[in-house]
């Protein structure tokens, strides 16, 4: 866990391998290259960091869409568990929006 961004992630080492951290949310992700992408000097990477910040955005809406197209046509467990999927990815995506208050700038890459 990272205690300055609240981020949760696993480090997996292979000995075959190099090592590699797989962060364990989308908003997790979005936290860490909003933090680093002013540190980034290279063209490449500062285009493919804000395509990952743009990506994992436009994948929460699809996602929150694709849900709420769904509710009509659920019932019992499956409606329920829709339902609180449902309200954890809308979450997220007033996480990414109060990122995007702390970090004006993304607001200008996208």
């Amino acid at each position: 866990m990272d205690n300055q961004l609240k981020t949760h992630g696993t480090i997996y080492e292979y000995p075959d391998r190099p090592p590699y951290l797989r962060w364990h949310t989308h908003t997790d992700c979005y936290k860490i290259i909003a933090k680093i992408l002013p540190h980034m000097h290279h063209p490449a990477k500062i285009k493919e960091a804000t395509k990952m910040l743009a990506t994992i955005e436009a994948w929460i809406r699809n996602e929150i869409a694709r849900m709420e197209a769904q509710i009509p046509l659920l019932t019992g467990k499956a409606l329920g568990a829709t339902l609180r999927n449902l309200a954890k990815i809308k979450r997220d995506l007033e996480e990414i929006q109060k990122i995007k208050e702390e970090y004006p700038y993304i607001k200008a890459l996208y």
